[in-house]
Parts: structure tokens; C-alpha cells; sequence
């Protein structure tokens, strides 16, 4: 019986002196969380409004287009209209600029971890 108690003893002697080294890590990824999401909540909103921004500018140089060149075509029906922005939208996609998706944000909670590990790695 004072055998099972010593081992016992023992395992949690080597279990407190495991956590104490582990608790380092464990500070350092509340750090990084809540570094996260301080980043995430600076960097996000302004990246929203600059994908929105973007968006709204390029739906506006898509329809201005549109109308150059229906006025040049001297085209003035619907249909017409509605063929100069499919053909535009196609010439968009095959030069590889793809449609602005407001869901794609890099200032996610990933996102922002890892900006957060770079920035401590980097200054040490």
C-alpha cells in the first residue's frame, strides 16, 4: 500500500512540474488570441468598406462602359444593353479579374492568429 501511494505521489509530483512547463505556452496563446482579436476588430471594418468600395466602383465602371459603348454602337434597347454587359462581364473573366466577393476577407479569426504569431516571432 505505501508503494501505491508513492507512485502515486509521484505521478503527481511529474504532472504539477509537466503543467508548470506548459503554462509559458498557455500564456502565450491567450496572448495570441486576444492579440487576434484586437486585429480583427481594427483591421475588419476596413477592410469590409474597402471591398465594398471596390465593388461598387466596379459595377460603375461596368454599367459606364456599357453605355459608351451602346452610345457608340447607337444602341438604345434593353437587350442590347444587357448583351454589352454579358460580353463585358465575360472579357472581365477571362483576363482573370473575378467579381468582388464581400465574404472574402483576410481579417478572419485565422487570419488575424496569424498575423499575430508573425508579429511576435518578428520582434523576438
Amino acid at each position: 500500500m505505501v508503494l501505491f501511494a508513492a507512485q502515486v505521489s509521484d505521478f503527481f509530483t511529474t504532472l504539477r512540474e509537466g503543467i508548470r512547463g506548459l503554462v509559458p505556452l498557455f500564456v502565450l496563446l491567450i496572448y495570441t488570441i486576444i492579440g487576434a482579436l484586437i486585429f480583427m476588430s481594427i483591421e475588419g471594418p476596413n477592410e469590409q468598406f474597402q471591398l465594398e468600395q471596390l465593388k461598387k466602383e466596379r459595377d460603375q465602371l461596368l454599367e459606364n462602359t456599357t453605355v459608351k459603348l451602346n452610345i457608340i454602337k447607337r444602341r438604345e434597347s434593353k437587350i442590347a444593353k444587357n448583351y454589352t454587359e454579358h460580353i463585358l462581364i465575360e472579357y472581365r473573366d477571362a483576363l482573370g479579374v473575378g467579381e468582388v466577393n464581400l465574404n472574402d476577407t483576410k481579417w478572419d479569426i485565422w487570419g488575424s492568429i496569424y498575423y499575430s504569431m508573425c508579429i511576435y516571432t518578428t520582434i523576438g
